[in-house]
């Protein structure tokens, strides 16, 4: 812990502060390699995330508690809790977390998230994070001939509607949140 030391002004009267500190936790996508830094974009289903956070004031081997929770459900059991250990040369904890949606998706209302980090009786949370997953789909004609260059509305139940535009080959490729998803043809791109 740290310690700082006051003096009043009156002999004898040196009082001893100690600080204590657990920062918000941190998602990132977690790197390739130990060490290196972490990529950057879209949180997505089944890719590694890295889950941190600096605890200042607290002894080497101190335990923390991450806990995953969605931010309606903090009153709940949380949907993935695991525990790190602060290390002798830096006061940082990480863990990598690997979200699965398949294995989830009867628990979750969303893939919004916000993680929880525990030290003793100290607690953070961390701004709400959202998990995505690929989606791609090619429009064609009845013949099997590509759509190209057309607005199209994917709409899902419980999720809000979301506009992209098929590419030259007919393609929409788009990272949204894990749904079953209707496509609505609004017509071609406006010049």
């Amino acid at each position: 812990m740290s310690s700082f030391k006051f003096d009043k002004g009156m002999q004898g009267s040196n009082f001893r502060v100690e600080v204590a500190y657990v920062a918000p936790p941190r998602v990132t996508l977690a790197p390739a390699q130990p060490g290196e830094n972490p990529p950057t974009g879209d949180l997505l289903v089944g890719e590694p995330l890295m889950i941190e956070t600096d605890v200042l004031g607290h002894p080497v081997g101190e335990s923390v508690e991450f806990m995953i929770f969605e931010p309606c459900k903090l009153h709940e059991s949380p949907i993935h809790s695991a525990t790190g250990t602060t290390e002798e040369e830096t006061r940082g904890v990480a863990i990598e977390w690997t979200y699965d949606h398949a294995a989830n998706k009867d628990k979750v209302t969303s893939t919004r998230f916000v993680c929880v980090a525990r030290v003793g009786t100290l607690t953070s949370i961390s701004e709400p994070f959202e998990i995505l997953e690929p989606f791609t789909h090619t429009l064609q004609n009845s013949e099997g001939k590509p759509l190209p260059n057309l607005r199209v509305k994917l709409r899902a139940p419980r999720r809000n509607d979301i506009t992209a535009v098929s590419d030259s080959e007919g393609k929409i490729e788009v990272n949204l949140p894990p749904a079953d998803y209707l496509i609505e043809v609004l017509g071609p791109m406006k010049s």
